[in-house]
């Protein structure tokens, strides 16, 4: 049995396209977490806006991994063979999991495969990348061929759309709850391809993702301040501590500085995301960025003086082994 698993954030609208989507597939039950929406998202799924299919309402946002792991876990309890993991904006096409779950039937050791991914005007998104362990990008970014093409051992799939082998899951884990959003599908590779699964991409099926709907825009101060948080947790949860040092402070620098330009250009406003996130960074504190605590001498410090907390970061960035 494959369950797919589709999380909705306050935005039903989204999540009603892409049930409907899904409910093409032949063979797939649909589970549809609501993270917590408090807008009545979860009452009208319940009342009938999901028709056939199962609703877990949850209590509070648990972020893209909190909340993608309270579905898994459900389908895993209802003896679900694969999990099929579907942003919300991601509108599978006709056939799409008949092919991926012809991938994973080939290859038993295929922990995890990824459709190819278009955006509404039809080019091709990323499926995954090379994770970069240096702390100065954000790894690089992979297309279906070059996927398929390339050897790279520390590859990544998109949490966009895999389907996920349920014995995969069940031997290393399910996302970390600590990451919320960006950068926990990176982390579930890695720890699948350093357990011995591989990754792959299904290029005959094909999601149509619209591409930051869900998080409401890539662009905003809150997604910025996740990606660059979670690069450093991610390179503290796998990389050495002489690795994990350097990394940790050029993200602190890069952050840092983030927070001159926006107090600059806002006036000091549109900060706090990136100055909780330079406080996790520091701190080595990862959690559920809503929860955090800051204390006032953190923020005052951190707003009134980031160039000058950039240019020692730097520094202790420089003290250390590369990476």
């Amino acid at each position: 049995m494959t369950i797919a698993v589709i999380l909705n954030f306050r935005q039903l609208d989204l999540t009603l396209q892409c049930i409907k989507h899904t409910r093409s597939q032949e063979g797939v039950h649909v589970l549809v977490v609501d993270n917590g929406s408090g807008d009545g998202s979860a009452a009208k799924l319940a009342s009938g806006a999901l028709a056939s299919g199962e609703l877990l309402a949850l209590d509070r946002n648990l972020g893209f991994a909190g909340g993608m792991n309270a579905g898994i876990r459900a389908a895993l309890d209802r003896g679900a063979d694969a999990v099929w993991l579907l942003n919300n904006d991601a509108f599978p096409a006709i056939g799409c999991l008949d092919r991926l779950l012809q991938a994973l039937d080939s290859a038993p050791r295929l922990g995890m495969v990824t459709p190819r991914i278009l955006i509404p005007d039809g080019s091709e998104q990323h499926v995954g990348g090379i994770v970069d362990w240096s702390g100065l990008g954000n790894g690089t970014l992979l297309d279906a061929r070059q996927f398929q093409e390339e050897e790279a051992p520390d590859r990544w799939i998109t949490g966009c759309a895999p389907l996920i082998r349920a014995e995969s899951l069940k031997e290393v884990g399910l996302f970390e709850d600590s990451f919320f959003a960006y950068w926990e599908d990176v982390d579930l590779s890695v720890r699948m391809t350093r357990a011995g699964w591989r990754l792959g991409c299904c290029e005959n099926a094909v999601v149509t993702h619209i591409g930051g709907a869900s998080s409401g825009g890539l662009q905003s101060e809150f997604v910025e301040s996740l990606i660059l948080r979670n690069h450093a947790f991610l390179v503290k949860r796998h990389q050495p501590e002489s690795v994990s040092r350097v990394v940790r402070w050029r993200i602190a620098a890069r952050i840092a500085g983030r927070i001159g330009d926006r107090r600059a250009e806002y006036g000091g406003l549109k900060t706090d995301h990136l100055i909780g996130a330079l406080y996790s960074v520091v701190f080595q504190h990862y959690s559920n960025p809503n929860e955090v605590r800051i204390p006032n001498w953190f923020r005052r410090m951190a707003s009134r003086s980031a160039y000058r907390w950039q240019s020692l970061f730097e520094r202790l960035a420089g003290h250390g082994r590369p990476a």
